[in-house]
């Protein structure tokens, strides 16, 4: 059943991002590069961010021991670019939550963090759920810069996805 929970919160969490995404084809290259105030340095910055994050997750849970890079946004000039490789990148982690049980989920996955080698023991039911949090939090902050330059991403609760989903 948390497994389950876990594919339907990535569902949601894949149409919000694309919304922001969507909704920030229509600014200018320089616009998504546009220093901002924030701990991410621009909105093209915090798109590559979120991506990465999620490939970063997805490889400690997966492969227990790595050690990824981060993605440079500077290897994403281009909007489209960003799309096109979030996209590839997000069916290796539906195949990740394919081969998830609810008997696995709670299982320890051990992990450091790079920059300090320290390391942390979690479950990938934490992990997961530190991914939808992250990656929301990041996407308020797009969906403000959005907004602050004139094209709003609309409503991106949970709800609205339910009733946009059940609409078809």
């Amino acid at each position: 059943m948390l497994v389950e929970h876990f594919r339907w919160m990535y569902d949601f969490t894949n149409w919000a991002n694309d919304r922001t995404l969507t909704t920030a084809a229509a600014l200018t290259e320089e616009q998504l590069d546009e220093p901002r105030p924030y701990q991410l340095p621009s909105l093209r910055s915090i798109f590559v961010h979120m991506m990465s994050s999620e490939a970063l997750w997805l490889e400690r849970m997966a492969s227990p021991g790595s050690a990824p890079n981060m993605l440079n946004p500077a290897d994403f000039p281009r909007l489209d670019l960003i799309r096109s490789h979030w996209e590839q990148q997000r069916e290796n982690f539906r195949n990740y939550l394919g081969r998830l049980t609810d008997g696995t989920v709670n299982g320890p996955i051990r992990y450091s963090r790079p920059s300090t080698g320290q390391v942390f023991e979690s479950s990938a039911a934490e992990l997961i759920s530190q991914l939808f949090q992250h990656a929301a939090q990041h996407r308020s902050e797009a969906a403000v810069i959005l907004t602050e330059l004139g094209h709003s991403p609309g409503e991106l609760g949970i709800l609205t996805y339910m009733r946009e989903k059940s609409q078809g």
